[in-house]
């Protein structure tokens, strides 16, 4: 496949990464069952693909600046169906009495660094399998909601 430049390539990876990404948040969410269930399952998720495609992922998710206004613009639009997924979510929660967070829009803003920045750090030869890290975060992100009924 031929580019018109090296910004269009970065531009094609990008739109193909975060489209994937918002094809497994919506997945992820419609397999589980309410709020906590449901932010279990998206972290796990996300997470563990973070991982698993880190080499990738630094470039979808960290290069984003080289992109001209228009592709920018494309790319920030599922980002930020993403995020919504994310806020509504937490504000079901909060809702429901299952969550307990003073703000919501930084709970969202930290769970999706919690998610993302995985990609940064992770490395397939470490301690933990993205599976497992995966599953450490699900845990941690419930645990920074104040998620009712956690030990």
């Amino acid at each position: 496949m031929h580019h018109k430049s090296k910004e269009d390539l970065l531009y094609c990876i990008s739109k193909v990464g975060h489209a994937r990404t918002l094809e497994l948040v919506r997945a992820s969410t419609a397999s589980a069952h309410g709020p906590a269930e449901q932010m279990s399952a998206l972290v796990r998720s996300l997470v563990e693909w973070q991982a698993a495609n880190h080499t990738k992922s630094r470039v979808v998710n960290f290069e984003l600046p080289a992109l001209s206004e228009e592709h920018l613009s494309d790319v920030l639009r599922m980002r930020h169906q993403v995020e919504d997924e994310f806020r509504r979510i937490v504000e079901d929660g909060l809702a429901e009495g299952v969550f307990d967070v003073p703000d919501a829009n930084m709970a969202v803003v930290t769970l999706l660094s919690l998610c993302i920045d995985v990609a940064r750090w992770y490395r397939s030869d470490g301690r933990l399998s993205a599976a497992e890290i995966g599953e450490h975060h699900s845990i941690m992100a419930l645990r920074l909601l104040g998620a009712a009924g956690l030990p």
